[in-house]
């Protein structure tokens, strides 16, 4: 005897837009925890160890403190623009 609720699979195969609406958002979930992690470091929040032979390592974290806030402004952009 057939059960008439439809399987876990065939509900998905009917209707996938649950599934394709959560992963618009996951590259700018990405960034925006990249841009958090980038902020923090360059504000000295989180410590990146420089190695002695690597300075451009110092030099590039200096820059994470507009790098961080500008990337975490554009993931904002991008997902309140994002198709949903």
């Amino acid at each position: 005897m057939q059960s008439n609720t439809p399987s876990a699979t065939t509900a998905l195969q009917q209707n996938p837009i649950w599934l394709w609406g959560s992963a618009a958002y996951i590259d700018e979930f990405i960034m925006l925890c990249a841009g958090a992690w980038m902020t923090a470091v360059g504000f000295g929040y989180v410590d990146l160890p420089t190695p002695a032979n690597q300075p451009w390592l110092g030099d590039l974290v200096r820059q994470f403190k507009w790098m961080g806030p500008l990337l975490i402004l554009i993931a904002i952009v991008l997902g309140v623009a994002a198709p949903s």
